[in-house]
């Protein structure tokens, strides 16, 4: 059978259903559109083939009430391996092949949604989604959508490999969406972009993989309505691209996260055995719980680590090291359990809240600076391993040092940007 039109099988709601329809041959969607069931679907609808050639639309949506009545494709033979064009899964639905392993990737152009917990793509009398177990490459579009208007209760799917984003891949991320779960694998190689959650999140979302590849593309997790959007690696995490933690959201990662280039911005939680910055851009506004932070790579370059939120006692946090011409930024209070190390001596520590500022500096020598950010002072004076920072006869910071130093080690300067820098006399002006 060749559409090229408009096939509708039970597909307006108010009582439609129970149709059985069979093909003897292919149902050959040559760029029409085929709908098969409603949301309202009143008794189960089912459909037969022996092969689908799809190169146009297909919907199969059944009930959104869970075994009130389904919509069913049943493709007797093997399915094509790529998704090219648009196939939509919902509510109490299924697309069953006889024989193979199901779809294997999404082509350039290709869309691939699933709704509810219900929808099922099958393959060879597997079990819930056995026919996207094989998904290893998506370049097109991947939605899938939890407790939408097209059925309730969350999407579950569990692949077999790693998995290649370089299109869009979408879990819960329309607002009301949520209680998805998706376990990749292997890696998540990331060139296109992910997005998980939203900020009307109904139910907790999650998604886990082995390892991150962030090369090339943007991650965007988030949540919200108490309920959390987690993204969770069991290995390690590389980024070189772009990754939003949003309120509500978390990214937890096993293994260390290092970040090569690009930007990471902290607006909710992300927590790793060490974060380590060789490149790009960090802003914590959120929580970061990492053991240890590193921050390598010069801010002349637009390498910027900047905590906007406080360090305080109970922060995993408690050692943050610069190295290699480090540039890293407090803008809130940092507690007396938190330290600061200077690895060699081209690092720069500014301090947004100089008298906020309580941690423990080691390793500060000739070439690092201190800057305080827009902050008069006039002179300091140390002693017993504090450096008392004055402007006129009014304290502004005191800072605590380990390290063998006398008053002559220190000296302020202007930093041309309204602020002042403290460095040793003989080091030149950053």
């Amino acid at each position: 059978f060749a559409n090229t039109g408009t096939l509708d099988i039970d597909s307006y709601g108010g009582g439609d259903g129970g149709s059985n329809v069979t093909f003897g041959g292919t149902l050959l969607n040559n760029k029409g559109t085929v709908n098969i069931g409603n949301s309202g679907l009143a008794v189960a609808t089912t459909v037969k083939t022996t092969y689908l050639s799809n190169a146009g639309n297909l919907t199969i949506q059944g009930n959104t009430s869970p075994t009130a009545a389904r919509a069913t494709l049943a493709v007797s033979s093997v399915a094509q391996a790529a998704v090219t064009n648009f196939i939509r899964v919902g509510g109490d639905a299924t697309l069953s092949f006889g024989a193979g392993t199901g779809f294997t990737s999404i082509a350039n152009g290709g869309w691939l949604e699933m709704d509810s917990a219900q929808a099922s793509v099958v393959a060879s009398g597997g079990g819930q989604n056995s026919g996207l177990s094989g998904l290893f490459a998506n370049a097109g579009t991947l939605l899938l959508r939890g407790n939408s208007n097209f059925g309730s209760g969350g999407v579950t799917l569990t692949t077999t490999s790693g998995l290649t984003n370089s299109g869009l891949f979408e879990v819960d991320s329309y607002g009301g969406d949520g209680a998805s779960s998706v376990t990749i694998g292997g890696g998540l190689v990331n060139e296109g972009t992910f997005n998980l959650g939203n900020g009307g999140l109904s139910a907790a979302s999650n998604v886990k993989a082995t390892n991150l590849y962030n090369y090339a593309g943007q991650i965007n997790v988030s949540g919200g309505n108490g309920d959390i959007g987690t993204l969770t690696f069991t290995g390690a995490a590389l980024n070189d691209a772009g990754v939003y933690v949003g309120a509500g959201g978390d990214i937890a990662v096993a293994g260390g996260y290092t970040q090569y280039g690009g930007v990471t911005t902290i607006n909710g939680t992300l927590s790793a055995s060490a974060y380590t910055q060789d490149g790009g851009s960090t802003t914590v506004n959120g929580a970061l719980s990492a053991a240890s932070v590193n921050v390598r790579g010069g801010g002349t370059s637009g390498n910027f680590f900047v905590y906007n939120s406080a360090l305080t006692s109970s922060s995993v946090t408690k050692s943050v090291t610069l190295a290699a011409s480090g540039y890293l930024t407090f803008n809130a209070a940092v507690s007396s359990s938190q330290t600061v190390t200077f690895e060699d001596a081209s690092d720069t520590m500014f301090l947004g809240d100089a008298a906020g500022f309580a941690g423990l500096i080691k390793g500060f020598t000739d070439g690092d600076a201190i800057d305080l950010v827009n902050t008069a002072a006039t002179n300091l004076t140390y002693a017993s391993g504090v450096l008392d920072v004055f402007n006129g006869a009014t304290q502004i910071a005191a800072l605590h040092l380990s390290g063998a130093y006398t008053q002559a080690n220190f000296s302020l300067v202007t930093d041309s940007r309204g602020g002042m820098e403290i460095l040793d006399p003989l080091t030149a002006h950053h």
